[in-house]
């Protein structure tokens, strides 16, 4: 799992790797260790994490923020959306972190809408790539009225990562801040500061999302896009699946949390 210390070689592997691969790899690979440490570590372990909860919770909201300030100054679109997968990682660690059942069920249930919105946005990134041939974000602007769905699309795989309602991020995070204020109330009450910050970050994800799809989508038309095309459908209709599964799960999270929930309410205290 990319948390801080551990992921210096994702901005890399992202840059480098073609953007099919980077479509697959963010929302499949970076966070299964997320998965892997549920089963290995927080469940069989449970009295020895409890212990540590208050350290990781504050290496989750340091991973937030670094991830978060490092996307900001990014100008390379694929690396920009890899210190954005950076700070999601921190909320899917915040959730185990919060040793609770409903935060548990958020981290694994925010791997999933992570997953969505990543292969979103790392496809509109390809898009965007393959009609004007640049990965600079301050050679785009102005798309919006070229390209309108892949704007639309970009839209709505960013307000999937923000946990902007009614998309199925806003209920994983809504899940992990429930785990996380269940544990400052039952265990600790330092973890209501954790809490408050990760809510702060998680405004500064909605603000850097917005405003790069204002750099990329908004503004004035550079005249060297003045001739870029939509993407056809065999580009747009997937992700637009995505898209639409991403709010019908964010509508209907029981979709996902009855097969998580039971489980962590069972294997879990509280």
């Amino acid at each position: 799992m990319a948390v801080f210390g551990i992921h210096i070689w994702l901005p890399y592997a992202h840059g480098e790797a073609p953007t099919p691969i980077s479509a697959l790899l963010s929302p499949a690979m970076i966070g299964i260790g997320a998965y892997a440490a549920t089963r290995l570590v927080v469940v069989p372990m449970y009295p020895v994490f409890r212990q540590f909860s208050l350290i990781f919770s504050v290496w989750a909201v340091v991973t937030m923020t670094y991830g978060g300030l490092m996307a900001l100054a990014q100008d390379d679109i694929k690396r920009f959306l890899a210190y954005s997968s950076i700070s999601q990682m921190g909320y899917i660690f915040l959730g185990l972190a919060s040793a609770a059942a409903y935060g548990v069920t958020g981290a694994i249930f925010h791997y999933v809408s992570h997953g969505f919105g990543k292969c979103i946005l790392f496809s509109v990134a390809g898009i965007l790539i393959a009609r004007t041939g640049t990965r600079s974000i301050k050679q785009l602007g102005g798309l919006a009225d070229r390209m309108p769905l892949t704007a639309t699309l970009a839209l709505l795989g960013f307000f999937a990562i923000g946990g902007v309602p009614p998309t199925i991020g806003f209920m994983s995070k809504f899940m992990i801040f429930s785990g996380v204020f269940t544990s400052a109330l039952t265990n600790s009450t330092d973890k209501l500061i954790v809490a408050v910050a990760a809510i702060i970050m998680t405004v500064l994800t909605v603000g850097y999302s917005l405003w790069t799809v204002r750099r990329i989508f908004f503004g004035p038309l550079p005249d060297h896009l003045k001739e870029v095309k939509e993407a056809p459908p065999l580009m747009i209709v997937p992700l637009l699946i995505f898209a639409l599964l991403s709010i019908v799960v964010g509508i209907y999270p029981k979709l996902v949390t009855d097969y998580l929930l039971p489980f962590f309410t069972s294997a879990l205290p509280f």
